[in-house]
């Protein structure tokens, strides 16, 4: 069986639309799946699913939905777990994305299949990994850090206590975040989690930044996610696609599907 491919709704998420435009830019395209993707609660709770995006999203094979992030913590009482449970139904997602830092009790979403991401760098770990090259960059006039990087919290040590305690948790592997450490992290994760991986969050970290096109990434770089090819599970494309150029979604498919099929 070929590994399915879905785009997630984040990455037109700079084009200005809303989430039916956005499932309508998607449809377009040759692909298994949407993963609609919400940064945070309000985003979530001011989801209005036209008639139109909800029959396109049950003709898909493969969708998920990833939850919000930004500035709440799930807990049995908080109100948005009815909404949640009502769309991962509607849309007949295979799995949810959580991030592992908003919850300490997986067991309120049951009734649906959980999965967690891993994270990158926070800014004080990735200033300590590549001090010497931010160092080089700055002095170049290149790099200006407090532009490039924000804090995000450190998830990883949870993602892994969490996995090692809850054997019923599945990962979500997010390639971006774990090249941010180095390039062989991925083989890494996927050497200790490899049965326990549901789904790729696939893009590349590139030149300080991260989700990147695959195609316009260097060669050198993307032989470390070869190792992918080896699961059978869905690549999500989380990607920073320009609405400027709008045909770098077709060239990016068609590159990645020309990648999967070499050896």
């Amino acid at each position: 069986m070929s590994q399915k491919i879905l785009i997630s709704t984040t990455s037109l998420r700079n084009w200005n639309l809303n989430i039916n435009e956005q499932i309508s830019v998607l449809t377009n395209f040759n692909i298994d799946g949407i993963e609609l993707n919400f940064h945070s609660k309000e985003e979530l709770r001011n989801l209005t699913l036209s008639q139109e995006s909800l029959r396109t999203l049950k003709r898909f094979s493969f969708n998920t939905l990833h939850l919000p992030f930004r500035n709440i913590t799930y807990a049995k009482k908080n109100v948005i777990l009815k909404r949640i449970k009502d769309i991962y139904r509607k849309i007949n997602a295979k799995f949810i994305v959580v991030h592992p830092n908003i919850t300490h009790d997986y067991s309120i979403f049951e009734g649906m299949n959980i999965t967690i991401e891993n994270y990158g760098l926070t800014r004080k770990q990735f200033l300590l990994f590549h001090f010497q090259e931010i160092i080089n960059m700055v002095s170049k006039g290149i790099l200006n850090i407090n532009k490039e990087f924000s804090l995000v919290p450190d998830q990883n040590i949870k993602l892994h206590k969490d996995l090692m305690e809850n054997k019923s948790l599945k990962l979500v592997l997010d390639t971006s975040h774990t090249m941010s450490f180095n390039n062989m992290e991925i083989k890494k994760y996927i050497d200790i989690y490899r049965e326990r991986i549901a789904g790729i969050h696939l893009s590349t970290f590139n030149n300080y930044k991260n989700h990147n096109l695959l195609h316009k990434t260097d060669k050198s770089i993307l032989k470390h996610l070869d190792i992918i090819k080896e699961l059978r599970v869905p690549l999500i494309l989380e990607e920073k696609f320009n609405h400027m150029q709008k045909d770098n979604i077709k060239k990016e498919l068609s590159f990645i599907r020309t990648w999967l099929n070499k050896t």
